[in-house]
């Protein structure tokens, strides 16, 4: 998905922050989801759009099938709406890479990260859903 990005769409993807672990994970969040940044998914080739849509797959496919497929279907609606961003670096094997698919309700982040106890890169990643997921003071029924 980020190596598709020509360089104009590059520059507006590319965070100014670096950013070294998940901003919205459990207990390291405030409840509050930053300003969406990075490039709009509208502003991509229908190509590039499918990997957008390919990527919010891959997350959302481990929830049952039938919750799965819905979910999906409104990512996809407001797919237009949907931002992606990157810090650091874009090479999912690399150092401190920091990605992001953030729209209306879809958060994703991953990052790849090193620390004293585990030496070697390894991920860290969350979906959130910014309407309904644990960290939502208004759970729906």
């Amino acid at each position: 998905m980020f190596d598709s990005l020509t360089a104009n769409q590059n520059a507006k993807a590319e965070l100014s922050a670096t950013i070294n672990d998940i901003l919205m994970g459990p207990g390291v969040d405030g409840g509050e989801f930053p300003a969406s940044e990075g490039v709009l998914v509208s502003e991509l080739s229908d190509q590039q759009e499918q990997l957008v849509l390919a990527a919010i797959a891959a997350w959302v496919n481990d929830a049952a099938p039938e919750e799965a497929g819905s979910l999906l279907a409104t990512h996809e609606s407001q797919l237009d709406q949907t931002r992606i961003a990157y810090a650091n670096s874009t090479s999912v094997d690399g150092d401190n890479t920091y990605l992001r698919v953030d729209g209306p309700r879809v958060w994703i982040e991953l990052v790849n990260t090193r620390s004293r106890s585990t030496p070697n890169v390894h991920y860290h990643g969350v979906l959130r859903d910014k309407n309904d997921d644990y960290g939502s003071t208004n759970p729906s029924t």
